[in-house]
């Protein structure tokens, strides 16, 4: 199971605190990450880069960087973005909720077919992840059986719903 955990770090006067507040509240939020506030770095296993200075939200996560630094402005907006964006690995094995998101609704995505673990492959296409990461879903599947599987239920549903 992933660990997500989003921590505001710094005084509740700030900016970036009420942005926090206001991405707990969002829609795409809900039940995703579990939500810290903490004045010091030191209530937190984190040993920040000296660059950065409170306030700051950071996430810990159990999967992709364990520790990520929020780089965008104070809005809740940009913060809520970014949270959801960063809340699923870069990476993502094909599922029926990944086809219906690529192929119902029209998200973009690149599919590794890679049944034999080839680690050297997986890591590639993970690079490319990190670099294209709003831009396309990176899928990996073990078998073209398995997404053949997948498009002929669809189809299957369709053509019911078409005789109706």
């Amino acid at each position: 199971m992933a660990e997500r955990i989003m921590v505001y770090v710094g005084p509740q006067d700030a900016m970036l605190f009420d942005a926090f507040l206001k991405a707990q509240c969002s829609n795409l939020l809900r039940n995703t990450y579990t939500l810290v506030h903490s004045f010091e770095w030191e209530d937190f296993r984190y040993d920040p880069d000296p660059e950065v200075r409170a306030p700051v939200v950071f996430f810990r996560r159990n999967f992709d960087d364990d520790y990520l630094v929020y780089p965008g402005t104070a809005t809740s907006f940009d913060l809520t973005r970014y949270a959801y964006i960063k809340s699923q690995p870069m990476v993502k094995p094909f599922s029926i909720e990944l086809g219906n998101r690529i192929f119902d609704g029209g998200q973009p995505a690149i599919v590794l077919f890679n049944d034999d673990g080839d680690t050297f492959f997986h890591d590639k296409f993970k690079e490319a992840a990190r670099f294209f990461e709003e831009k396309f879903l990176f899928v990996t599947c073990r078998s073209v059986g398995q997404m053949e599987f997948w498009l002929y239920s669809v189809s299957k549903v369709a053509l019911s719903h078409e005789t109706r």
